[in-house]
């Protein structure tokens, strides 16, 4: 069974202090760990990009359907990214945010299945297949999961509370999983513990993450 993870520094191994290369060692990323937990079943595929922002259409999109056509059969596709999104915001909307996310994985979805796939929302494969699509043999529709992103902690960063931020942060993301059919994992509600630039994981966040990822995943797939 194969899961693909896109994300951004917190999936790449991103080490804010990490003098000189800035890089977690690769065993210790949360990714490694849950491809350790899961055992030779599983293949997990980090796609990670310090910096990455939820995708607009268009090439970045494209880009990421040829890399999922490279890995198929992909069984589940994760999404980690909002993070950098928000930061970069000069209003701090995070319904923007969210708003992003809902057509990206909605887009996603029908790009695949132009690709060949077709759509079957909810169900964790789908055994309709279109010839001639460019993907060969037993290819299914992944089953799409958002990760609700960890939290962020930058004192002054908000015009709000943390409290407030973290409520409304959790609640723009679980609509969005409504709104589409994916599939939630809250990494925000783990309170993953962060560097000390308060916005990415330490090696203890990874850890964690990386273990409880492996739970989750062992529960959607059973």
């Amino acid at each position: 069974m194969t899961i693909y993870i896109y994300g951004d520094s917190n999936t790449e191994g991103y080490d804010p202090f990490g003098f000189p290369d800035y890089m977690y060692p690769e065993d210790r990323v949360w990714t490694s760990i849950l491809q350790r937990e899961l055992g030779e079943d599983f293949r997990v595929v980090a796609d990670g990009v310090c910096g990455r922002c939820i995708p607009d259409d268009g090439y970045p999109l494209d880009l990421l359907v040829r890399r999922i056509r490279r890995e198929m059969p992909v069984d589940v596709f994760a999404v980690m990214l909002g993070t950098n999104d928000y930061l970069n915001s000069r209003d701090g909307n995070i319904r923007a945010v969210a708003e992003d996310m809902r057509l990206f994985v909605t887009r996603l979805r029908e790009k695949l299945a132009e690709e060949g796939q077709h759509s079957a929302a909810g169900s964790l494969i789908n055994d309709s297949q279109a010839a001639g699509s460019g993907f060969e043999g037993e290819d299914f529709l992944p089953k799409i999961v958002i990760v609700i992103p960890p939290k962020i902690r930058i004192p002054g960063l908000f015009s709000m509370t943390f409290e407030e931020f973290d409520a409304a942060w959790h609640d723009a993301f679980s609509e969005v999983c409504e709104e589409t059919g994916c599939i939630p994992a809250d990494a925000a509600s783990l309170d993953l513990p962060l560097a000390a630039d308060g916005v990415h994981l330490s090696l203890e966040g990874h850890r964690v993450l990386g273990e409880r990822a492996a739970e989750f995943v062992q529960q959607l797939t059973t």
